[in-house]
This record gives structure tokens, C-alpha cells and sequence, in this order.
């Protein structure tokens, strides 16, 4: 490939050199939100200047080595999914180049257009590359060590979920190819869906859009996205409009105005205490939701007997879940506030199993138990809240009175149930 100058490729490194979008860029999109909106910045964003994969001449390599570069040492490319260092004069096979919308999502392969825009693609450690595959994205999992160590970033079966530092920028990459590819001019039409295992057949769809909205929302965009916008905006004269305008996010895939997280305050008694949250945490990870009582707390365990145990550097929950109680120990009491996004109770599924659950409660006011679990009539056998009070349906006994936001509640049932809160 042509070597773009070292002397070009320090300069364009530099945060803040290139102008943010010209005047008049988005013009026509004041007042717009939906489908309509998204229309209208497609046909501004469409057809950019395109690069090839590989080339003697100017290609996607080149671009990288410009728009990814550390700022801190231009010699070094920073791994999207861990943040690690690696020389951007080595390539493959010290990193390769990452399509954030995995190219079997819509089988566009390495072709000019979706293949090669660089708003998609980032440089990544090889193996970290391999094991993300073509995953969704989405919280939870294992955390991936990598044979350079732990990466930051959590995995399933299904899904991905990058470190906290790039969340954003990844959920605004998957935005842009959502608006920039509607299927126009031989094109793929690249849809954002609510689920994961998107693409079992190659279908160009992506999730998840609900964490993909709160991670939006948990890394807003910092100097390093804003100036990899300007890098690629000088080399394909079109731009990620959700890094400029990041309300647009909302105006197309929410309720219309910007996105703000709420918190939650949950109390953590001393000694043993049921807790839970109605929030969709913007740092799940265990480790954060605890990061300010840590000294406080003995330990934590899940309904699958996982824990967190602080004092042994132990966290086998990884991520804190929606509609999931936690039984949690502390030397004493304490407050946390979680930071999160509010997920409608009456739109979230929680899978109850046959026997013993710990079931989160995700209404924000109190509501009678009995009110609150009726669609569990004649399932549930009993429910015990923290402080050991029953609800005992067979023998219409109500020890518990209300169910509360922050509490979490034990409950038994005959046979396995996805429950709902209803709309109270």
C-alpha cells in the first residue's frame, strides 16, 4: 500500500486540528425527529468517497493509522475493544481491522461502501478481534482474558460488551450505519433491533438497541471520537451526525428528545438485606455499581449463586441485571445511588425459574404484593422479603405488606414463568 507521510500522519493525530462539521452541513434536519429525520441525514451522509480494503495506493490501513492514532504517542494505535497500545507501523498480524458492524450482518464482506467506511472501522488486537466474531452487542457475560491479559470487555454466547471507556463510541458507529445504508444503490438496508443473535443468516440487522441507547447515554463523545469524525470527514467527505449532534440519537430511536439518565437510591442495611434496582445501570458492572461502599461490603450473590466478593478480588456476577434480586452483606449500612436508564416494568420479561428466585422489583412506587405479583396466582408458593416477613398466598397471609424501589424479594414457584409487572 502507499505510505501516507509519518509528518501527515502526526499532524492529523493531533485532537482539535480539523474544524468540527462546516455550516450549513445539517441544514434541513431543524424541527425533524423519527423516520423523517433520519432520511434526511441519510441523504447528506450518502455517498462518501470510498477507500479500498487493500491497496498500493491509499487504502483503509492508512486512514486508520490517521484517524486511531494515541494522541499521547503517534506511534501507537489504540485497541478499540481493550484500549491496548500497538505499533500502527506493524499491520496485520499485530492488529487487524475491525468492522464495529460485524460484515456478515447484511454480507457485505470487504467491498467498497459498507466494507470499507471508516466510521465502522477500528483497529483492533487480532485475537481480541477473533473472539468478538460477529457478536451483538450487548451487557453481560465473562469477562474475556485474552493471552495479553484481561481485555475489559465481557462475552456470551450472543452478545458483546465492550469496556466502559468506548461504549458510546461503539453505539454511535452502529447508529451511523444504520442511517448511512438504506438500501439504496445496490446497498444493504442496515436495521438497529431490540434482541440479539441477529443474523444467523447473514440478515443485516444489529442489537441491541436498548443497551446500545443507555451506553449512548453512559460515555457521551470526548476529543478522541470528535477528532477520529474530523480524520475521516477529510478523507471521505461525510460524517458520523450522531458525534455532532448526539440528541439526534434520540429524535430517531427514543422518545423524541434528548436522553437523560435518572438515579436511584438503594439502601443496603447492615448485615443481610434483598436488593434490586428499576434501573438500567449505565455501568453495570458489579464493581462499579459497588465502587463507593466497597470497604463496607462482605459480599453479594445472584440467584445462580454467583458473588462478588471484594475482599478476594472475586466478581463472578459480572453485571448487575434488570428484574434480578441480589442478597448482599454489609459490615454497615450504607447507600448507593445507581445511574441508569428507566426500562418500562409492563415491556420487561423477567424468567422465572421453577423453585427459588430472587426477583428484582421494578415498579418506582409501592405497590402491594399481592397486587403487584397477581399474574403469579397459583404459581407462587410464598415470597420472604430481606427481613424475613412471608407473603403466603395459600393461607392469605401478607406479612410483607408493600413491595418497595431497592428491594428485592425471594419467591418460590411451582413451575418455571416469564413474568411481567403490570402497568400500576
Amino acid at each position: 500500500m502507499k505510505f501516507i507521510t509519518y509528518l501527515f500522519l502526526l499532524t492529523i493525530c493531533i485532537p482539535g486540528l480539523y474544524a468540527q462539521a462546516p455550516t450549513g452541513y445539517y441544514s434541513g434536519t431543524e424541527l425533524l425527529s423519527g423516520d423523517t429525520l433520519k432520511s434526511v441525514l441519510h441523504t447528506i451522509i450518502d455517498g462518501h468517497t470510498e477507500y479500498p480494503y487493500t491497496s498500493t495506493n491509499t487504502d483503509t490501513w492508512d486512514i486508520l493509522k490517521a484517524s486511531d492514532c494515541n494522541p499521547a504517542n503517534n506511534s501507537l494505535l489504540i485497541m478499540v475493544y481493550p484500549g491496548w497500545g500497538r505499533s500502527k507501523a506493524a499491520e496485520y498480524p499485530e492488529w487487524s481491522r475491525e468492522h464495529v458492524w460485524s460484515k456478515s450482518h447484511g454480507d457485505f464482506g470487504t467491498s467498497m461502501g459498507p466494507g470499507t467506511d471508516l466510521h465502522n472501522l477500528k483497529p483492533e488486537d487480532v485475537s481480541v478481534n477473533s473472539a468478538k466474531n460477529n457478536r451483538d452487542f450487548d451487557n453481560g457475560g465473562t469477562l474475556y482474558i485474552d493471552g495479553d491479559g484481561a481485555t475489559g470487555c465481557y462475552t456470551n454466547t450472543y452478545s458483546w460488551e465492550p469496556r466502559p471507556e468506548v461504549k458510546g463510541d461503539i453505539a454511535r458507529i452502529i447508529f451511523y450505519m444504520a442511517t448511512r445504508y438504506e438500501g439504496d444503490a445496490g446497498e444493504p438496508d442496515l436495521e438497529i433491533v431490540d434482541y440479539v443473535n441477529t443474523a444467523p443468516s447473514n440478515q443485516p440487522l444489529y442489537g441491541k438497541l436498548s443497551t446500545l441507547l443507555a451506553w449512548h447515554v453512559a460515555d457521551p463523545v470526548d476529543s478522541f471520537e470528535m477528532n477520529r469524525n474530523n480524520v475521516i470527514f477529510s478523507f471521505q467527505n461525510n460524517r458520523n451526525p450522531f458525534i455532532d449532534h448526539p440528541e439526534f440519537v434520540d429524535y430517531i430511536w427514543g422518545s423524541g428528545s434528548p436522553i437523560t439518565a435518572v438515579s436511584q437510591s438503594v439502601l443496603l442495611k447492615s448485615g443481610w438485606s434483598i436488593i434490586s434496582t428499576y434501573l438500567i445501570p449505565t455501568s453495570p458492572n458489579i464493581t462499579m455499581v459497588f465502587s463507593s461502599v466497597v470497604n463496607q461490603l462482605t459480599i453479594l450473590k445472584n440467584n445462580g449463586g454467583d458473588v462478588f466478593w471484594p475482599q478476594f478480588g472475586l466478581n463472578l456476577i459480572g453485571n448487575m441485571v434488570l428484574g434480578q434480586g441480589y442478597q448482599c452483606n454489609m459490615i454497615s449500612q450504607q447507600t448507593i445511588t445507581i445511574l441508569g436508564l428507566y426500562e418500562n416494568p409492563a415491556n420487561t420479561p423477567i424468567a422465572l425459574q421453577q423453585g427459588w428466585n430472587l426477583l428484582g422489583y421494578l415498579l418506582q412506587n409501592p405497590v402491594n404484593i399481592a397486587t403487584a405479583l397477581s399474574t403469579l396466582t397459583g404459581n407462587i408458593v410464598i415470597a420472604k422479603d430481606g427481613d424475613g416477613d412471608i407473603y403466603w398466598p395459600a393461607y392469605n397471609l401478607n406479612l410483607i405488606g408493600n413491595m418497595e424501589p431497592g428491594k428485592g424479594y425471594q419467591v418460590k414457584l411451582t413451575s418455571a414463568i416469564n413474568f411481567t409487572y403490570s402497568s400500576l
